[in-house]
């Protein structure tokens, strides 16, 4: 990729991963779902690491 903007898809990337990981991590912590606090957890992890992707390859 040459140009110096990421493509649009990567801003909509970016905002939809934040929300799932803050949405994930609030379920993790608060508990709310006792028998899914692991699998929130792993979603939170996998949201935050698809949003740091994408933060790397816009620089």
């Amino acid at each position: 990729m040459t140009s110096s903007s990421p493509p649009p898809r990567y801003a909509l990337l970016r905002a939809s991963a934040l929300a799932i990981a803050s949405l994930a991590m609030g379920i993790a912590v608060t508990g709310a779902v006792a028998r899914a606090t692991v699998l929130a957890w792993a979603v939170a992890a996998m949201a935050l690491i698809t949003f740091g992707a994408t933060y790397h390859l816009k620089h």
